[in-house]
């Protein structure tokens, strides 16, 4: 039998212990942005922006971890509209489509609204007619001077490996 108040007693507590309600948690983990999971809802309101390009973005879920940047490959799911609500091109939920966020192959505000967001984030973007397809428009698909809305999904980030630079 251990007697009261010695070492391992019911009663005492190690020195090396510090009972639970003295622990700083918040002091023990990373910050929020460094924990990996899933993405947060912004459930207190939704974060609108006016890009220096004239996108508007509006972030409806904040992703985790590392942000794209401008030289990222990213993997999404996409939707377009006009103005109007017309869907013009539904890609989001159906299939993953992979986005050179550096190439000119996308809508450059496409491109520039997606730059920023992280993995899981949810972003509404939309794009004044000279960030889209401007006075051209797509024939049979898109208007001449339309505005365009986008929803993104932003399913993986990869950034490209540093191209050798000569000396």
């Amino acid at each position: 039998m251990i007697p009261p108040g010695s070492p391992g007693s019911a009663g005492s507590v190690p020195r090396n212990l510090v009972p639970p309600g003295r622990i700083e948690i918040k002091n023990l983990l990373p910050s929020s942005s460094e924990i990996p999971g899933p993405a947060r809802k912004n459930t207190s309101h939704m974060t609108n922006t006016t890009m220096p390009s004239g996108v508007k973005i509006t972030d409806r879920v904040t992703g985790r971890g590392v942000h794209a940047g401008p030289r990222s490959v990213v993997t999404a799911h996409v939707r377009i509209f006009l103005a109007d609500g017309q869907e013009v091109f539904a890609g989001y939920g159906e299939q993953e489509h992979i986005i050179h966020l550096a190439k000119k192959l996308t809508i450059v505000g496409l491109r520039k609204g997606i730059e920023g967001m992280a993995v899981g984030g949810e972003r509404l973007i939309e794009l004044s007619p000279e960030m889209a397809y401007g006075e051209k428009g797509v024939p049979g698909i898109i208007p001449e001077d339309a505005t365009l809305r986008c929803e993104v999904k932003l399913l993986k980030i990869r950034v490209p490996a540093e191209e050798p630079v000569e000396v």
